[in-house]
């Protein structure tokens, strides 16, 4: 299999969600999802599944993003896909690229290919923050 992940922004990311639930490519290992809400089609695959996506997948919420709202990125990782990894970031409507996000996509990749003890670098998802609240 060629391809071993995916990464979409805004409706490449719903494109990107949708590819991992129809399981278009075998055996995907990671899907990273930047500002992206989730639709019709994935209410559909829940309901004829009746589970969550199972691809590992990392995704980018803008806390300043007014195109798709923080709280329907989070919606979109957290009722579609098991244990997605969640991460805020402080802009808007972007794919981030300051070099927190891309270590932390670099982490989550090379931790989805193989086990691996190596640890989340700076910077704490979302989900790390509310678990030390």
């Amino acid at each position: 299999n060629a391809v071993v992940g995916v990464v979409g922004f805004s409706q490449g990311g719903m494109l990107a969600a949708l590819l991992c639930a129809e399981e278009v490519f075998p055996n995907l290992r990671f899907v990273v999802i930047s500002g992206a809400r989730t639709f019709e089609a994935l209410e559909f695959h829940m309901e004829k599944t009746g589970h969550p996506i199972r691809t590992p997948s990392l995704h980018f919420v803008g806390s300043e993003d007014t195109l798709v709202l923080p709280a329907d990125s989070r919606a979109l990782a957290q009722r579609h896909f098991l244990a997605p990894h969640i991460h805020e970031h402080k802009g808007g409507h972007v794919l981030p690229t300051r070099t927190e996000e891309v270590d932390l996509v670099r982490w989550f990749v090379v931790r989805c290919q193989q086990p691996s003890t190596e640890q989340q670098p700076k910077g704490k998802s979302q989900e790390e923050q509310q678990q030390q609240q």
